[in-house]
């Protein structure tokens, strides 16, 4: 009979220490998610905010980079430019 109420404490210790492992596996999952999802580029800028490229200068629609006007890729993110 003591063999059995051991067998048994031991599966519940068991059980309750994989339950712990998942809690904490679950919260450093939670805190690992990015703010933004991944390929969003920075929020549009809208109304007096918003900033016109100077002279011969132009900004990358990924990153919003200011870029020269003879820049084929961002020096900042390497996307292609129009």
């Amino acid at each position: 009979m003591l063999y059995f109420v051991g067998a048994i404490l031991t599966i519940v210790l068991v059980g309750f220490v994989i339950l712990l492992i998942a809690a904490i596996l679950q919260i450093v999952a939670f805190f690992s998610i990015p703010e933004s999802p991944p390929g969003m580029g920075p929020p549009p800028v809208s109304g007096a905010m918003a900033q016109s490229p100077a002279p011969g200068m132009k900004f990358c629609p990924s990153c919003g980079a200011q870029l020269a006007a003879s820049a084929t890729f961002c020096s900042k993110c390497g996307a292609k430019q129009p």
